[in-house]
This record gives structure tokens, C-alpha cells and sequence, in this order.
């Protein structure tokens, strides 16, 4: 993918990391409809229909790159051609990356304008010239022009030749997988020694489109134990540095209840390191929240939220935010993410650990950094993972208690997780 590097003073929001060029009726339903699919399954925001031409060109300036179809038939089209022209002209201001797909037609077609590119452009030509008025004839011209200028510059980028013996799936995802290192850089923990935790940040990355302006709700949802107080960790971790400001907030669970007041005040005395913040009541604070926040990039975690009044005084709209804030939920109760407000919420359900993984980490608990008797506790650790329910939280907690311990209480505390799991059971 060909790049251009651009100053990010003036810019326009970017609101899409992919706009899709192509002529319909060649593509739409195959190649570019599959290219859609798959980086809209990647998290990647892509923008492919459209039939507004100004609305269009808006959606090129908020687009941080584009991928070009080349099929036979696209020059014949003069809203691609205009489209394409856009692109190139946006090269290098708004716009940071251009692909070129070849599809179904060499490249040096395009190059040269040659075969139906030359038919098309010869048409295009012909049909300018027989405007009788002056000045719109040498307007035509004047925009036949510019339109072979960026077909040049376009068939002089190195892109992806799609034959009609290519495998159009395995091209597809390796430009959607292409495209998703590019705009989602890894996130990495900090710490190397949590497990399994890549698979987790892979999908914390596909739902939080770094990168875009728009205003982002992530919800992080799973049953007590799982982690995801630990990946939200992680992900503030990783991603902190490329916000204005940030909060962690602890919300007290179960019995120990703290005032929303209180939290009002807590979260934006982490954001803008002071403690004199004075609210008087819940809609003061949630006033104070958007006149002191809208206008700026945040990253804020609301950890443990259990009623969805909480969520409405802390963060109750993305109005109430600036361009590209990321708010990150946790919660058990998935039902306070029914909300009008909420309705553009990404969710990430977070599953168990696999077995494996489960029980790599309660190994780590059980025998430190020691491995070397593990053997004759295999059987025993394996059971003791699944009736664990491969939870982090639970395996932590029984491999710490564990730790330098004989057969017997091992097989004690064994049976002991069998009777509480027959009792759930029932």
C-alpha cells in the first residue's frame, strides 16, 4: 500500500479507516462486497456505497486511506473517475495510503490507458467535444484531463494483480489483514508474563478503532473472575499515551457503596490532577463532565459497573466527549448496555481461557518458576483447571494455595471444588 506522510494540522476528522472505489456492476457483488466483509469482520471501518458524489468527496477527506478496484469497465464510469481523482488529489493532505487492485485487467493498462481504458477515454473525449457551448466544452476537457492524470498516477503504484485463476478469498484477507497492521498496531501488555492474554487484545483492538475521530463506548462484559478488569488494565496500559487525558475508575461493588457524586468528582480529579473539584449534586456533575470534557480526546475505564444510572452519570452519551475518546466498560450485567444512548456500544464478551492457557497459568501459581516436579501433578492440575472453570481469578487464587503443597491437600482441595461444582450444577 502505497503512503504519504501528511501533517495533521487542519485536518479533517477521520471517521473511516478504508474508502472502497469501484465500478458496481463489475464488483460490487464479489470482490469489493468480500473485501467489505472481511475488514468490517476486522474491526476496520470502511466505507464502500454511495451515490452522492459531494457526500462522497466528504467521505474521501474522512477517510485515512483508499482502496482503488481497477476492474475493464471503471474508466467508463465518470463518478469513479472523479472519485479516483479525489483520492490522488487528497494524496498526501487528508489522505495517508492508496491500493490499487488490478482486477481482472494488467496493469500496464491502466499505465498506459490502453485496451478499454483508451475506449473509455476516447468516448469521454468525444462526447465533451460535441458540447456546443465553449466554456463547458473546455471545462470537459479540462476534467478528462485531470481524470488521466490520476489513472497514470495510480497504475505507477505497486498494487495487488487479481487474475481470473487467482484466489479471490486468500487475496481478501491478505489485504484485510494487511490493512489491519497498518491502522491497528499490536497491543502488547506490558508485563510478558500474563497468559492468554494476546487473543484478548486482538479483539479489544479490532472493537476500539484507534486511530479514528469518532467517539467510542467498548463494554467488556463476562461473568465475575474471568479478567476483565486485567485486559482493561492492559488495554489502558498500552494505549494511554495516545490520548490528551486518561482515568481508571474503580466502581465499589457489591455492599460498599460510594456516591455518584463522589465518582463524578474521583473522575475528573484523575483527569485533570487536581482535588478541588466542587459538585453539588449528580447534574452539576454531569454538566461539569461535559463542559470540562467535550472538547477533549480522553481514554477513561469505568471498571465494575454494576446499574446502568452509573454509566448515565459518569458517561451518558458520546456527545459528551471530544474527537477520538475511548470509553471502556466492565460489567457482569449486560442489560444496562439497552440504551438508546448505548446503541453504537462495542461489546466484547470475554470467554474462559482455553485449556491450555488455563492451565499454563495455574501452573504459574502452583510451582512458581520451579517446573522441575511437575509430572506427578499433572493429572490433578488438569482437573483442578476445568473445575475451576478455567477462570483467571479462581486458578490464581487455588495455584497460590497450592503453592508447596502435598498430594493430599491437593487432592483435598480437588474434591472439595467437585462438591461446589455439583452444587452449582443443580
Amino acid at each position: 500500500m502505497h503512503s504519504s506522510s501528511s501533517s495533521s494540522l487542519d485536518r479533517p476528522k477521520m471517521n473511516y479507516d478504508v474508502f472502497i472505489s469501484f465500478r458496481g456492476r463489475d464488483v460490487r457483488h464479489t470482490f469489493a462486497g468480500y473485501l467489505y466483509d472481511a475488514l468490517n469482520r476486522l474491526g476496520i471501518k470502511a466505507f464502500l456505497n454511495g451515490d452522492d458524489l459531494h457526500g462522497l468527496f466528504q467521505i474521501i477527506d474522512e477517510s485515512r486511506s483508499a482502496i482503488v478496484v481497477l476492474s475493464e469497465d471503471y474508466a467508463s464510469a465518470k463518478w469513479c473517475l472523479r472519485e479516483l481523482t479525489k483520492i490522488m488529489d487528497s494524496m498526501g493532505t487528508t489522505m495517508d495510503r492508496v491500493l490499487p487492485v488490478f482486477y481482472h485487467i494488467d496493469p500496464s493498462v491502466v499505465k498506459d490507458q490502453s485496451g478499454t481504458f483508451k475506449k473509455s477515454f476516447d468516448e469521454h473525449e468525444a462526447n465533451a467535444l460535441k458540447e456546443i457551448d465553449d466554456q463547458e466544452k473546455e471545462k470537459r476537457l479540462k476534467e478528462l484531463q485531470s481524470w488521466k492524470s490520476a489513472m497514470k498516477k495510480i497504475g505507477n503504484h505497486t498494487g495487488v494483480v487479481i487474475t481470473k485463476n487467482s484466489s479471490e478469498v486468500d487475496i481478501v484477507n491478505k489485504i484485510a489483514n494487511q490493512i489491519f497492521d497498518v491502522w491497528r498496531p499490536k497491543l502488547e501488555a506490558l508485563d510478558k508474563n500474563l497468559v492468554g492474554m494476546t487473543s484478548r487484545l486482538l479483539h479489544m483492538n479490532m472493537h476500539l478503532g484507534l486511530g479514528l475521530d469518532d467517539v467510542r463506548f467498548v463494554a467488556i462484559v463476562g461473568m465475575g473472575g474471568i479478567g476483565k478488569t486485567t485486559i482493561a488494565q492492559v488495554v489502558f496500559d498500552c494505549v494511554l499515551s495516545k490520548f490528551d487525558d486518561c482515568c481508571f475508575l474503580t466502581l465499589p461493588g457489591g455492599d460498599s457503596k460510594q456516591s455518584l457524586v463522589s465518582l463524578q468528582r474521583e473522575m475528573l480529579s484523575q483527569i485533570f490532577h487536581k482535588e478541588d473539584f466542587r459538585i453539588w449534586h449528580e447534574n452539576h456533575g454531569v454538566e461539569m463532565i461535559k463542559h470540562r470534557l467535550s472538547g477533549r480526546k480522553v481514554l477513561i475505564v469505568l471498571d465494575g459497573v454494576e446499574e446502568r444510572r452509573q454509566l448515565e452519570m459518569l458517561a451518558g452519551s458520546t456527545e459528551w466527549f471530544g474527537p477520538g475518546s475511548r470509553i471502556i466498560i466492565t460489567t457482569r450485567n449486560k442489560g444496562i448496555l439497552n440504551h438508546h444512548n448505548y446503541d453504537e456500544m462495542k461489546e466484547y464478551n470475554v470467554e474462559e481461557l482455553d485449556h491450555d492457557s488455563a492451565l499454563q497459568l495455574f501452573l504459574k501459581h502452583a510451582f512458581g518458576s520451579n517446573r522441575q516436579n511437575t509430572d506427578s501433578f499433572m493429572d490433578l492440575s488438569n482437573e483442578m483447571v476445568e473445575k475451576a472453570k478455567r477462570l483467571p481469578s479462581a486458578l490464581r487464587v487455588i495455584g497460590s494455595f497450592l503453592y508447596g503443597k502435598e498430594t493430599t491437600i491437593w487432592r483435598e482441595t480437588l474434591k472439595r471444588l467437585i462438591k461446589v461444582d455439583e452444587r452449582s450444577f443443580f
